[in-house]
């Protein structure tokens, strides 16, 4: 990076070549993020007619479920180095690509390994696609703008898993799941023509494929501390939330919440990244000072959580949870960017990501051998497992505060 691309960055504004088509870029991004939250959903959406169809029981359809997002520590590695040779565009189709296969297999499936198998396939090609759309925006966007465009990015999200459910949570036990599957797949085609239209003309330098037997793609020395920091960070921030949607609804059962009700708290919870999280990602960009407001932002859902898990879950307490947990999202998602310089990375985002979906997989399962083995008459298992979500998102703020310090010098050095 040369030194006024060096100053630019570290003022937080895109340099000048990275401008054009960036907007377009970010819409291309959003579709992306929200074309896997539709595929994500749709085996959980289609549970009566797949349980008609094939005989599948609840447990199977659960495992379905999780395995979308199995191969996510992994992948998210592999990808994130490939980035650096091949660049976000490839990438981009290859991954719509191999999302397109997995719906296709699955709508073809005689039964519950073939829906499995496809399962992951789809999956593994989500992974990649998230990642370099991570990417893709790094390379595009300076550091005070990037997290309005991670809060529209990641928030498209749970857009696309509310589409699958408005989609397919009215069929009933003789739907059709195979069309279902079908329509999953020519989403990702759709998806895979958009991203050709609009990511067809030049990439902007910073991504360009590193050439073969040119430096070494991944951080370098000084970045390493940086980036595991973010990771650090991002684990406890989207696992605790996973962690406590997981248990919030028996916890809501526990103080007697009438199920429609707590179906709509739910559905708000899920919801509400998709105004959030851009909201979250504009104050960020107009005040300056994104460090300040994830911290505040998190330490009061942090708080909030473990209050509802003590006291039982009031409404003033739900409405700081809906208005708190997704407003840091965009700021939380841009984190690499602050210290690892645009060309390296590629490899950066598959290593941020790949905490992410660690988290994701390790903190729900340790919230309910928490409740398990804690809980007891006088605060449940569901109480306690949501009580323990809340003191674990708390311990993010600890790299990030660090993190925000050692960013703080790399500025100064810059």
């Amino acid at each position: 990076m040369r030194q006024g691309e060096a100053a630019d960055d570290a003022r937080g504004r895109a340099p000048e070549r990275d401008r054009g088509g960036r907007w377009a870029y970010l819409a291309v991004s959003a579709l992306a993020r929200a074309t896997v939250g539709f595929q994500f959903q749709a085996a959980p959406a289609m549970a009566a007619p797949l349980a008609a169809g094939l005989g599948l029981t609840l447990a199977e359809i659960g495992v379905l479920t999780g395995l979308y997002m199995l191969p996510g520590v992994v992948v998210s590695l592999i990808a994130g180095v490939a980035l650096q040779r091949v660049g976000v565009r490839s990438a981009f189709a290859a991954s719509l690509g191999v999302m397109a296969a997995g719906g296709i297999l699955a709508a073809t499936a005689e039964g519950f390994a073939t829906l499995a198998a496809a399962r992951v396939l789809a999956g593994a090609g989500a992974v990649v696609l998230t990642v370099a759309a991570l990417k893709g925006l790094y390379d595009r966007f300076g550091l005070r703008e990037l997290p309005t465009a991670n809060g529209i990015s990641s928030g498209s999200q749970p857009f696309g898993i509310g589409c699958a459910l408005l989609a397919f949570g009215a069929l009933g036990a003789g739907g059709d799941w195979r069309a279902g599957f079908m329509a999953t797949a020519a989403v990702a085609v759709a998806g895979l023509g958009a991203a050709f239209v609009v990511i067809a003309g030049r990439d902007p330098g910073a991504e360009r494929p590193v050439a073969s037997g040119g430096p070494r793609p991944g951080p370098a020395r000084g970045e390493r501390a940086g980036l595991v920091l973010s990771g650090l960070a991002i684990a406890p921030f989207v696992g605790c939330f996973y962690a406590f949607l997981s248990f919030f609804p028996a916890h809501l059962a526990a103080f007697d919440w009438p199920p429609a009700t707590a179906g709509l708290a739910l559905g708000l919870l899920g919801w509400a990244p998709i105004v959030a999280a851009p909201l979250g990602g504009w104050i960020a960009t107009r005040t300056g000072r994104p460090t300040t407001l994830a911290a505040v932002c998190m330490t009061g859902w942090g708080l909030t959580v473990v209050a509802a898990g003590l006291t039982g879950p009031t409404p003033a307490l739900y409405a700081l949870m809906l208005l708190l947990g997704p407003l840091p999202v965009g700021v939380m998602m841009s984190l690499p960017a602050r210290v690892v310089a645009p060309e390296r990375r590629g490899a950066a985002s598959g290593i941020f990501m790949a905490f992410m979906f660690g988290g994701t997989t390790a903190f729900p399962a340790l919230a309910g051998w928490v409740g398990e083995r804690f809980g007891d008459a006088a605060l449940p298992a569901a109480a306690t497992a949501v009580t323990f979500c809340g003191a674990a998102f708390l311990s993010a703020l600890v790299p990030l505060l660090l993190l925000e310090r050692l960013a703080g010098r790399r500025t100064q050095a810059a």
